[in-house]
């Protein structure tokens, strides 16, 4: 099985070459433009945020954490809490970065760290808001209702997928010493620098990718949407004036993040022999959430009918109250559960 597999991707790789070779105008069109896109919009809106957010891991990580509501909600520890905010403001893969951190430093057991990859790995707000929302969209507030669809779907992405055998089975052994303070900047920096250009880089041949393939899809929306399955801004930039149905299709593509992320998630979790049996649900799950999220929430926003804001309301009211039913559920089930364990003991 091993071996075919290793068949399919060489057969696969050769004719990709061959269809690079037969377009060498379209491959230097889409790595041109490509790296301009870069320049001008991922560096100066992923920088900074990379930056900051390594310095928030070195000081975070040795250090106890206390926080009641993350491990209520999600059943892991709090110190995985700070994987989940930087998800959300800097987005991936430096989540990804301070879960694996976590997990090597033994503050976090294997099984946890591969439950939190989940539905933290999610786009930044700067992300989100600078390079969506006023860069494609042209609107500040459209990328902040963008970005809090995301963050609505990660909570409840966290709370359906929630298992507390997971977090009550270990306990947590004693933090092992963070980077000293005088090398905690510089080590930042150089660290951002590596995962920005290792960013560009999947950006760079994810869009030749796309640009070559679509060339023999005749279809416009089934372009944009095998660009978004692929590498989601460049399916962003493909929809155009921003609407009802662009909202949806955004969301979803912001919700899967495209097999460039896909890539770079697991190059940084394989480094610490993370799993993603929980990563790749979460991502689904977080698709179709999205989606449904813009769906129920963008006539509140964007429409001034009345009967067009009320129902969405009612809707977003009925999810979240099945949401936290299931969660109760799940929370009598264990309760049930270990009852019955104490009374057979």
């Amino acid at each position: 099985m091993k071996r075919r597999s290793f068949t399919v991707l060489f057969l696969f790789c050769v004719a990709l070459f061959v269809l690079f070779l037969l377009s060498p105008d379209i491959v230097q069109r889409s790595a041109h433009e490509s790296v301009l896109f870069c320049a001008s919009v991922l560096i100066p809106s992923l920088f900074p945020g990379f930056v900051l957010s390594d310095l928030l891991i070195s000081l975070s990580v040795g250090r106890r954490h206390r926080c009641g509501v993350f491990p209520r909600l999600f059943c892991l520890p709090s110190a995985l809490a700070q994987s989940w905010v930087i998800g959300l403001l800097a987005g991936f893969p430096s989540a990804t970065d301070c879960t694996v951190c976590m997990v090597r430093s033994g503050v976090v057991t294997k099984k946890q760290g591969e439950r939190c990859l989940a539905f933290t790995n999610n786009p930044g707000i700067v992300f989100v808001v600078c390079a969506v929302g006023s860069g494609l969209f042209g609107s500040f507030w459209v990328g902040l209702y963008l970005w809090g669809i995301q963050t609505v779907a990660s909570v409840l992405i966290g709370v359906v997928l929630a298992d507390r055998d997971v977090f009550v089975s270990h306990e947590n052994k004693e933090p092992a010493d963070g980077v000293s303070p005088k090398i905690m900047f510089p080590k930042a920096v150089v660290n951002s620098v590596s995962a920005v250009l290792n960013i560009c880089g999947f950006v760079v041949f994810f869009r030749v990718l796309i640009d070559v393939l679509t060339c023999a899809v005749p279809l416009a929306p089934l372009q944009a949407v095998l660009a978004g399955l692929l590498e989601m801004t460049c399916g962003i930039s493909q929809l155009g004036k921003f609407g009802f149905g662009s909202a949806i299709a955004v969301s979803a593509m912001l919700g899967w993040s495209g097999f460039s992320v896909h890539f770079q998630i697991l190059n940084i979790a394989a480094s610490s022999d993370l799993s993603l049996r929980y990563y790749f649900p979460g991502k689904l799950l977080q698709t179709i959430l999205s989606s449904v999220l813009a769906a129920i929430t963008y006539p509140m926003f964007f429409s001034h009918h009345v009967a067009m804001v009320w129902i969405p309301r009612f809707c977003m009211i009925t999810l979240v109250i099945f949401v936290i039913a299931l969660r109760f559920r799940k929370e009598y089930l264990w309760k049930t559960k270990s009852s019955i364990t104490k009374k057979i003991d």
